[in-house]
């Protein structure tokens, strides 16, 4: 699927009954054709070290964000109502085929890696064919993140119709997109009904580093509620963790950092949930059990987790393990 940029390119060459018409048609339009992530217009530059400069610049910001069309020959002013950059002046450029040159010439310096893939077309002015504009197609980048080299060595995106820095967080994301831990967190119900007088439940919850990246300072908030149950801790927190209290709850911290594909076991509860009948065993009233888990870790944002059991789960869990332990 073409994106908005390539399908704005190709509208442009395609129009009707020249290119150029197309693009005259842009200037003073209703609505206005705004500048944005995927669009600018640009008057010719004032000198060589202005090319080079606006050139590096927006093969940078395109490149690391969806990529873009960047006209020259057309000057873009704020609108008076969104105060929004839009096509507003017809600025040819004096000469179009020299200026495409230039700006292929420049490809492999003005950024870092060169960009690849830059399409780069000449539209003349009828009645004049030295002058007129010139329309960039600029790719997004699979090398990204990707640099302006003649514009203070920046890296810069798109956002809005402006050419930002990155900054910091979002910069690392870009140099390591494949290097990122990815937590999971699963859990089991089970249930321990010839151990103790009064049937107990018991709830065993695992973590995982499910990226390719080690997850490093993990620190957890659990926050507990149980409906119909007597909580009963044993051996809360596993062996790879210490447990803390704070005020919203529970804090568990990692002793070791979890590598990519490596589990560790978070947590062992028990509580009393059930009670003895001549048929069996019995689930106490709307019987539940909630755990919520905040989880950080160094470089990273907080994840949320959830882990419920309802009645029927929780009945189901000690069915299972009633049959197993008769059959035993």
């Amino acid at each position: 699927m073409a994106s908005r940029a390539e399908d704005f390119f190709q509208r442009i060459m395609a129009g009707e009954p020249t290119p150029a018409d197309f693009l005259k048609r842009l200037v003073g339009a209703t609505p206005p054709v705004f500048e944005d992530e995927w669009l600018d217009f640009k008057c010719e530059p004032k000198d060589e070290n202005d090319l080079k400069r606006i050139w590096s610049k927006l093969l940078s910001a395109f490149s690391n964000t969806e990529g873009g069309v960047l006209v020259w020959g057309i000057d873009a002013r704020p609108d008076p109502i969104t105060k929004v950059d839009a096509a507003s002046t017809i600025s040819p450029i004096a000469n179009t085929a020299k200026f495409k040159s230039r700006l292929l010439q420049l490809l492999h310096e003005v950024t870092d890696p060169p960009t690849q893939g830059v399409r780069i077309e000449q539209i003349a002015e009828p009645a004049n064919p030295t002058s007129g504009y010139v329309v960039c197609l600029i790719p997004e980048s699979d090398q990204k993140p990707v640099r302006a080299e003649l514009a203070d060595r920046n890296y810069f995106i798109r956002s809005g119709e402006s050419s930002k820095v990155i900054n910091r967080s979002l910069l690392r994301s870009l140099f390591y997109p494949q290097a990122k831990a990815a937590i999971e967190i699963v859990a089991g119900c089970g249930w321990q009904s010839s151990k103790y007088p009064n049937p107990m439940g018991d709830i065993e919850v695992c973590i995982s580093n499910i990226g390719t990246a080690t997850a490093r300072e993990l620190y957890i908030l659990v926050e507990r509620q149980m409906v119909d149950a007597e909580l009963v801790p044993i051996d809360f927190a596993g062996p790879d963790w210490v447990k803390g209290r704070t005020p919203e709850g529970i804090s568990l911290t990692c002793r070791i950092p979890l590598h990519p594909s490596q589990m560790s076991v978070l947590l062992h509860d028990n509580y009393t949930i059930g009670y003895r009948t001549e048929a069996g065993l019995g689930i106490l009233g709307e019987s539940s059990v909630k755990y919520d888990f905040v989880v950080y870790g160094l470089d990273a944002e907080a994840q949320h987790f959830t882990v419920f059991f309802d009645r029927e789960a929780i009945e189901q869990s000690a069915t299972r393990k009633a049959i197993r332990s008769s059959g035993g």
